[in-house]
């Protein structure tokens, strides 16, 4: 895989409802939640990466890390920053950062292992039908 430590990719996202703690469920405020943090974390890992594979590769998220610092207010727009800071093989591990107005809303590490789409899937129907 063509993939080094040290590149950087970033995007920006509108906290919209769907994303907040009061719609998600994890919580009574209409900011941004925790589970939607991540979503938007592993998003921005995935996307980073994705152009970096061969065809009918993918990756898929397997730990994340984070501290949610900073409340992120629905209609608002967050800026995501991924950096890659590890390449072990097929396993990447990342930093990642999420601002809000440039303050940090969270921080901390995401992991994602290369997989090869078919085979992964044939794994998912062999567990699922045991």
């Amino acid at each position: 895989y063509d993939l080094k430590p040290g590149l950087v990719c970033e995007e920006e996202y509108v906290v919209t409802e769907e994303y907040s703690a009061k719609h998600i469920g994890s919580g009574t405020v209409m900011v941004l939640s925790t589970p939607s943090m991540i979503l938007l974390i592993e998003r921005t890992a995935l996307n980073c990466v994705q152009k970096y594979l061969p065809v009918n590769h993918t990756t898929v998220g397997t730990m994340v890390s984070v501290k949610h610092l900073n409340p992120a207010p629905v209609g608002g727009m967050v800026r995501v920053v991924v950096k890659l800071i590890g390449v072990e093989g097929r396993r990447l591990l990342f930093e990642v950062w999420v601002y809000y107005k440039g303050r940090v809303v969270g921080e901390g590490q995401h992991e994602r292992y290369i997989v090869e789409v078919e085979r992964f899937l044939e794994r998912v129907r062999r567990i699922q039908s045991e």
